[in-house]
């Protein structure tokens, strides 16, 4: 604590006004630190967006368990779709799997493109 015995022009230093000094402290250090962490940017989600343009249409979505974002590519004129995975690791974009989609189609059973009707499974009773 400060003697005033030593200079007798300064006033004794009261409760009140150390108090006041050090909630003023406080307050330039919660500020200092406010300014510090406003200048970290705020993540930014995109998942489940999509863009189209032209013959292409563009979707992004992310695996939870992995960890990991997905860009899929819809090239509509030649019905293919491509998925690439962001590896932050080597902070590069890997290919995951292409798809012939025009093969998905020959592949159905029903070649007239119908859905077959959901089976109805009658009036419940109570």
């Amino acid at each position: 604590m400060l003697s005033t015995q030593s200079n007798p022009a300064l006033p004794p230093l009261d409760r009140r006004d150390l108090t006041i000094g050090v909630l003023a402290i406080t307050a330039t250090i919660l500020f200092a630190c406010l300014l510090i962490l406003g200048r970290q940017p705020a993540p930014a989600y995109a998942d489940g967006m999509s863009v189209s343009g032209g013959d292409y249409v563009v979707a992004v979505g992310s695996a939870l368990m992995a960890d990991e974002d997905y860009v899929y590519v819809l090239d509509v004129p030649l019905e293919r779709i491509i998925a690439y995975r962001f590896d932050a690791q080597n902070r590069q974009i890997d290919i995951v799997q292409g798809i012939e989609l025009g093969t998905l189609r020959q592949a159905d059973p029903k070649k007239d493109g119908t859905q077959p009707a959901p089976p109805n499974p009658g009036r419940r009773r109570p």
